[in-house]
């Protein structure tokens, strides 16, 4: 085994010396940096009355408006969502009967 370099990454793994951990803060930080992106914080804000401030947390009478009517149209899509599953299952239902009857099951 070759001697260990202190202050490398690969020395790491077997040094616990202060250069060894520095490089390997230093490493860890550059690959959170590239894995996270950007700092969220730095982004702007959207406009008030959207529902992405809504999400963001503001609770001004606006931005609840919209989280409102968002929510709205949502419960209303997934109520005929249910209601068209519910009439395919009792078409589906309907078919089997048809077909006990006939005699062709």
């Amino acid at each position: 085994m070759r001697p260990l370099q202190h202050g490398t990454l690969t020395a790491f793994r077997y040094c616990k010396c202060e250069p060894c951990r520095t490089a390997k803060r230093a490493y860890m930080l550059a690959y959170m940096r590239r894995r996270r992106g950007p700092p969220r914080g730095l982004a702007p804000l959207p406009a008030h009355g959207q529902r992405a401030r809504y999400q963001r947390g503001c609770r001004c009478p606006a931005c609840k408006a919209a989280h409102t009517t968002y929510m709205q149209a949502y419960r209303e899509e997934k109520r005929w969502q249910r209601a068209e599953r519910r009439e395919q299952i009792a078409a589906a239902h309907r078919r089997g009967q048809e077909k006990q009857e006939d005699g062709t099951v």
